[in-house]
C-alpha cells in the first residue's frame, strides 16, 4: 500500500505541474495577444493620421472602422482611438492641434464636435533616429 500511495503522489504532482504549466501557456497566450492588439490600434492610428490626417479623433475612428468592415468583414467594428491617440502622443509621434471649426462628415451631418486636430508630429525615420532602447525604457504606455 505504500508503494501505490507513492506513485499515486508522483502522478499527482506531475499532473499538478502539468496543469500549473498550461495555464503559465494560457496567460502567456494572453498576455502576447493583448499586446499584439495594442500594436495594431497605435500602427493604425499612426497610419491614418499620415495617409489622410490631420484628423479628428472622431474622423480617425470612422475611417479606421470603415477599413476594418471593408477589408475583414468586423461587425460592428470599435477601434480605440483614444488609446490609440493617447499611445501615440506617449510616443511623440503625434500631436494635437486646436481647430477653427466645426468638422461635418460626408453627408454634411455635424458628427464630430471635437475641437482638436491630431497630426503626425514627427516622421518614423527621424523619431527612430533619436529614440534608442535607452530612451525607450522608462516609456510607460499605460
Amino acid at each position: 500500500i505504500g508503494t501505490v500511495r507513492y506513485y499515486e503522489n508522483v502522478i499527482e504532482k506531475w499532473l499538478e505541474g502539468k496543469r500549473s504549466g498550461r495555464n503559465e501557456s494560457a496567460l502567456f497566450k494572453i498576455c502576447t495577444r493583448v499586446v499584439a492588439q495594442e500594436v495594431k490600434e497605435v500602427l493604425l492610428g499612426y497610419f491614418y493620421l499620415w495617409r489622410f490626417g490631420p484628423l479628428t479623433a472622431c474622423d480617425l475612428q470612422r475611417r479606421v472602422n470603415s477599413f476594418l468592415t471593408s477589408e475583414f468583414g468586423v461587425v460592428n467594428a470599435e477601434f480605440d482611438v483614444q488609446d490609440s491617440l493617447s499611445k501615440l502622443q506617449k510616443l511623440g509621434l503625434v500631436s494635437a492641434v486646436e481647430k477653427a471649426t466645426q468638422n461635418n462628415n460626408d453627408d454634411g451631418d455635424v458628427s464630430c464636435s471635437s475641437s482638436q486636430l491630431y497630426c503626425i508630429k514627427t516622421a518614423p525615420h527621424e523619431w527612430l533616429r533619436t529614440h534608442t532602447l535607452q530612451h525607450l525604457k522608462g516609456v510607460s504606455l499605460r
